[in-house]
């Protein structure tokens, strides 16, 4: 072990009181996903005022590159900033006994936290690394921001990429594997009319449920050990209950942790969705979002990095986590063939509720855990 890796463990000792601190003040701030941007003009801030040489990229996604002026590979170490909550979200901490409770606090807010006090950390003790490290507080990661800055941020890394690591979620798993998903919002067009004296032409309401009716019927597919979901989560139309809707819309998602069965499920819907256009006027198919499952990842490597990850939260929290699979930012390195993991850096709960909570004293592990993952791979 070397110097710099003893004075980072010290310092995870005496500074959990800091991530608590800047996890109640990022919680202040608020980010929904595609409006990230007060929220990142203070993590650029944070860092530039511990000598780190960050900048925001045309995505939005503030950047801190260490160590990495030479041709070497490099670890991609993230958290985003996004939460699920709309800008007027009341956005209030409150402790009550040995929880803190707010919208977006454990995602991703308090990972968040973690990662920019590791990456002050970085810019002002300036460790001599084997390896240099992105450090990066990426946009767009919740729902329809479909991994903008993640994206953005391999367009320009992804051929130094080594690694990829994101903290997002709680301790209680590591996520090794991406779940892939295509989102859709599909339309139907009918000639309506009056629910009297019109009885009989096509509702656009009939055709969507028909829809909604088949995709509860899909026999979804196997590969291996994957596992793959489907949902309908959004159902509207109509104008009246004495008219026969004109228009109907839905909006659903097939989700899977293997590239076969995401192409399996793509014909799948592809096939019900030619079948209703059949049933009325026109169909629109809108794709909202898609995120690509692994491929090609090289195996050795992959474990090598879950297992590093799997090590450090078993030693920081005194349990291990399990193994799963996840729709992380992690997606798209996983999809380039970059072995990628996530984890989260917290005990917490009910996340993407209002009623989402932490347990503050887990902090001070979680910062270890994400200390200890940067030691074993740097």
């Amino acid at each position: 072990m070397t110097d710099w890796k003893k004075c980072l463990k010290e310092f995870c000792k005496h500074n959990a009181g800091e991530v608590q601190r800047l996890t109640y003040e990022l919680c202040a701030i608020p980010a929904p996903t595609g409006n990230e941007r007060r929220r990142a003009q203070y993590c650029l801030s944070y860092l530039r005022g511990h000598g780190a040489q960050a900048y925001l990229d045309e995505a939005g996604n503030v950047v801190f590159p260490y160590a990495c002026d030479g041709p070497e590979k490099v670890l991609v170490f993230a958290a985003h900033m996004d939460t699920v909550f709309s800008e007027d979200t009341p956005l209030c901490v409150r402790e009550e006994g040995e929880k803190a409770f707010c919208p977006g606090i454990g995602d991703d807010t308090a990972n968040l936290a973690v990662l920019l006090v590791l990456a002050a950390w970085f810019a002002q003790n300036a460790p001599r690394t084997k390896q240099g490290v992105v450090f990066v507080c990426n946009v767009c990661e919740e729902g329809l921001g479909n991994l903008k800055g993640t994206r953005a941020l391999m367009q320009q890394w992804a051929e130094r990429t080594r690694m990829f690591l994101s903290l997002d979620c709680t301790c209680e798993a590591v996520f090794h594997r991406a779940v892939g998903s295509k989102r859709y919002r599909v339309t139907a067009h009918t000639e309506g009319g009056h629910s009297f004296s019109a009885f009989g032409n096509t509702s656009a309401i009939e055709v969507i449920s028909h829809l909604v009716e088949n995709i509860y019927s899909i026999q979804v597919p196997r590969h291996g050990q994957s596992t793959t979901t489907y949902n309908v989560g959004l159902i509207e139309g109509g104008t009246s209950v004495n008219a026969i809707a004109q228009t109907a819309a839905c909006v659903c998602e097939f989700r899977s942790d293997d590239e076969v069965c995401m192409a399996q499920m793509e014909q799948t819907f592809e096939k019900l969705f030619a079948q209703a256009r059949e049933k009325c006027l026109s169909l629109d198919v809108e794709l909202l979002g898609t995120r690509p499952a692994g491929k090609n990842v090289p195996e050795d490597e992959q474990a090598r990095l879950t297992a590093v990850c799997v090590d450090a939260v078993t030693s920081a929290f005194g349990q291990p986590p399990r193994l799963s699979s996840a729709s992380t930012d992690c997606n798209i390195p996983l999809s380039m063939g970059i072995p990628s993991a996530c984890f989260g850096c917290l005990v917490g709960g009910g996340a993407h509720t209002l009623e989402e909570w932490i347990q503050p004293d887990s902090l001070g592990p979680g910062l270890l855990a994400a200390a200890l993952t940067l030691e074993s791979l740097l």
